[in-house]
């Protein structure tokens, strides 16, 4: 866990954020140029993926500062299910990119075996591109790991840093691959008048990358609209705060108080406790309120970045709620 405060916790991550979005500009930007001058479909693709990075770093500052306000009147449970909304906005922007670029790169396949119509890309460029943007983005991965761990966990930079780690791939893999390509001499097998793998390189590299970059998007969509649907997604962590809290009852409580649930949602930069709680005898609200406080204090001490609800109960959560059947 951070001992940073608040504050400075939002300014590492937006700083890291801030690099990130000129960064990943300037590989749209340049990637676009390369496209024009390579006519490969490839470089399309890393640069619309880049240019995603950049709309997304902007977008990701402004729910960073808003995620961390903690609850007030108008968000009582507090704004912290943001950044679960961003990671999964984030994600089907990107399914929406490897899903364009797979189209175009079966177009231009379809059109290859079907009609023998290609454009042979200049591989020289591309190849290039795509090693400067590796190790750009590489650099900026490890960024991202770094200050994630200094701010104690951030859903937001977890979710930057495998972005920019995939882009260094999509750069590696079309630098390598095509490069590899435009070393093959004409007249071979490879390169025949029959088949010609210069013309289909393109589009079977982008269909190669395309299946690599949809799992993690897919997989992130999968487990935010699990986590923003209610269901426990965290279970280890439940387990990890539930026996922090025993122990520490154990040792501190004078009425005797027991755990009977709780729920927690990871919401990467912070968490969202309810704790069930149970005791014998009988106390009056004020009591109850002062010792809310309490547990509610040491679990922030004990896992900065916290917003704890407590319940009174013997039941466990779920078994609170009435349905009204």
């Amino acid at each position: 866990m951070s001992t940073l405060g608040p504050q400075e916790r939002i300014a590492i991550e937006v700083r890291s954020l801030r690099i990130d979005m000129w960064a990943t500009l300037a590989f749209a930007i340049v990637g676009l140029v390369v496209f024009w001058l390579s006519s490969a479909n490839a470089m399309a693709l890393d640069a619309m993926y880049s240019g995603v990075a950049f709309l997304t770093a902007w977008i990701a500052s402004r729910v960073l500062r808003s995620a961390r306000l903690g609850p007030d009147e108008d968000n009582p449970w507090g704004r912290g299910t943001q950044e679960n909304l961003y990671v999964m906005f984030r994600s089907l922007l990107l399914i929406g990119v490897v899903l364009a670029s797979s189209a175009q790169a079966v177009a231009e396949l379809v059109a290859y075996f079907a009609h023998g119509e290609y454009v042979e890309p200049k591989f020289g460029y591309v190849a290039v591109y795509g090693l400067v943007v590796a190790v750009g983005c590489a650099g900026l991965a490890f960024m991202h790991r770094r200050n994630a761990r200094r701010v104690g966990g951030s859903a937001i930079l977890s979710v930057e840093s495998t972005a920019v780690a995939m882009d260094a791939a999509i750069g590696l893999g079309i630098a390598v691959s095509l490069g590899a390509v435009a070393l093959i001499p004409e007249g071979t097998f490879l390169t025949s008048d029959t088949f010609n793998i210069k013309a289909t390189a393109d589009g079977f590299v982008v269909l190669i990358l395309s299946a690599v970059l949809i799992v993690t998007p897919i997989r992130n969509v999968i487990t935010e609209t699990r986590r923003l649907a209610g269901l426990r997604m965290d279970s280890d962590l439940d387990d990890e705060i539930e026996l922090w809290l025993r122990g520490w009852l154990t040792a501190t409580a004078e009425r005797g108080f027991e755990v009977v649930d709780v729920f927690a949602v990871d919401h990467g930069g912070s968490v969202s406790i309810d704790v069930a709680l149970t005791f014998p005898g009988s106390a009056t609200v004020q009591q109850l309120d002062d010792w809310r406080d309490r547990v509610t204090l040491a679990l922030a001490d004990a896992f900065p970045g916290v917003s704890v609800i407590v319940h009174y109960s013997q039941l466990p959560l779920h078994d609170q709620v009435w349905s009204g059947d």
